[in-house]
């Protein structure tokens, strides 16, 4: 007697049924859509956010990205599993969609059936759940690549400093990559290193990124860039989110940029005493909350033999500047 083949869930179904509170689970369900080809229906015909061309350039039809623009100053798109009623939308493959969702716009992520279960995939989850399908290391030698990369950054970032210092900007995301390089991390993740800042700090176009270094290195890079639209406490809460529900690859990335920035801290802390803290217009507490919220956030990072080492740095340096008796002026 033939074994009846178990029919697959098509996503729509698992969509109903998925925990969303369980991570693993929503990773799951939406990479076996991919695997198995299943399509989209996006919100189109609205007038799109700029810098969205990318998406609305790979549909066959130029349809245009509808956003939505959420309370909490989230800018995101809306997507049907099935057909919907009364919506002008295009149809298009789910894993071309997530991929140019997160390489090629600055959008924070997806609603998935807004009218029905109305589940949020920010863009750190998107780029969990697409990552295995662009990782894609390029044959050229290492150095290509990576000198390009730097290149890029300190054109980019010429004429900039550091907060406060006359230091130019370019050391940080330097002193990122060398971080990554001790976590013995991919070529592409070396690049996101060195060009973590540049759609964020500088006038550098996402897609930009993608063209250039490929979709892999731009999401790493769109994950870790801040709106500066939204208020100082608003980007800190989804840089939390989105550090919790990351990518290995991309909290080691999140990591060599706090590490950085902590080794920096240390130094003019010693120096300077509490007088460091005015150079931030958050102040001390706030800088003290954040740190340490984002160390249990890369927690899973002690666990990696990769990252071990830089996360308990990281700890024990949030520890020193931040949960200590303040220093003398």
């Amino acid at each position: 007697m033939k074994r009846r083949r178990k029919k697959k869930m098509k996503l729509c179904e698992a969509v109903k049924k998925v925990d969303f509170k369980n991570i693993s689970e929503v990773v799951d369900v939406f990479c076996k859509a991919i695997d198995n080809n299943e399509v989209i229906y996006a919100a189109g015909k609205a007038d799109p956010l700029a810098g969205c061309g990318a998406l609305s350039d790979m549909i066959p039809d130029g349809s245009n990205l509808r956003i939505l623009n959420r309370e909490d100053g989230l800018q995101v798109a809306a997507a049907w599993t099935e057909e919907p009623e009364g919506i002008e939308y295009f149809k298009t493959p789910l894993k071309l969609f997530l991929q140019m969702l997160v390489s090629g716009t600055g959008l924070d992520g997806v609603i998935i059936d807004p009218q029905d279960a109305a589940c949020f995939l920010p863009k750190a989850l998107i780029q969990r759940i697409i990552e295995p399908c662009v990782f894609d290391i390029d044959e050229q030698p290492d150095n290509i690549l990576v000198n390009q990369a730097i290149h890029f950054a300190v054109t980019k970032h010429a004429n900039q400093n550091r907060k406060g210092t006359d230091i130019p900007y370019i050391t940080h995301p330097m002193a990122a990559m060398q971080i990554l390089a001790d976590m013995n991390a991919d070529k592409n993740l070396l690049m996101a290193g060195i060009l973590h800042d540049t759609v964020e700090d500088t006038e550098t176009d996402l897609m930009e990124i993608t063209n250039v270094f490929g979709p892999d290195v731009a999401m790493l890079v769109n994950c870790h860039s801040e709106n500066k639209k939204r208020t100082w406490d608003q980007r800190k809460a989804s840089a939390l989110e989105e550090a919790r529900l990351a990518s290995h690859r991309l909290q080691m990335l999140i990591l060599a940029d706090k590490l950085s920035n902590l080794r920096c801290t240390n130094l003019d802390y010693k120096t300077m005493g509490e007088k460091f803290w005015s150079r931030f217009s958050q102040g001390m507490e706030p800088q003290k909350k954040s740190y340490n919220a984002m160390r249990e956030a890369l927690a899973d990072l002690a666990n990696h033999e990769d990252s071990r080492r830089e996360y308990k740095e990281f700890a024990d340096l949030c520890d020193k500047i931040f949960n200590t008796e303040p220093k003398g002026e």
